[in-house]
């Protein structure tokens, strides 16, 4: 999580900074930029994540965003090339700041998520899962979370073996 929850907390800090001024009631949408990269510790091999992105931000006035667009994914096991799968992961989500510096995602549709071990809570196990439907994850100001997934979700550590 400590991945995923810096990438987070980059955007919504890049969200702020790309706040419209106060007194303002139009939304700022802005391109969301993402690279592809390999996601290392979640499953028992390295996973190769390839990116398809026409992705935005819209920020509005009280601080909440949407995430909305289309992302497209591959996934390959670096392990076992083979073993590969295309994922539209375009959700859209909704972020949503708490008073306490948190921020709660409310993400409907498909999403990717993926925490190494404990990342969530002590004790909490590395996972990748595609998830469609509404997932909610909640991140503390201090890194820490929760995370529900949708019931209709597939473990993408064992879809990758």
């Amino acid at each position: 999580m400590k991945a995923f929850a810096s990438l987070l907390g980059a955007l919504v800090l890049g969200c702020l900074l790309l706040a419209p001024t106060a007194g303002s009631t139009r939304p700022e949408r802005t391109f969301l930029p993402a690279e592809d990269t390999v996601i290392s510790g979640i499953c028992s091999f390295d996973v190769g994540l390839h990116i398809q992105n026409n992705e935005y931000v819209t920020l509005f006035a009280d601080g909440h965003y949407i995430i909305n667009g289309v992302l497209t994914v591959q996934l390959t096991n670096l392990s076992d090339p083979t073993k590969s799968t295309v994922l539209n992961i375009s959700g859209p989500g909704h972020v949503t700041p708490t008073p306490d510096g948190g921020l709660v995602l409310r993400a409907v549709g498909p999403w990717l998520f993926f925490f190494a071990a404990d990342d969530l809570y002590p004790g909490s196990p590395a996972i990748m899962v595609f998830a469609r439907g509404q997932s909610i994850q909640v991140v503390h100001p201090d890194g820490s979370g929760t995370f529900e997934p949708a019931h209709n979700s597939t473990d993408l550590c064992a879809a990758l073996s």
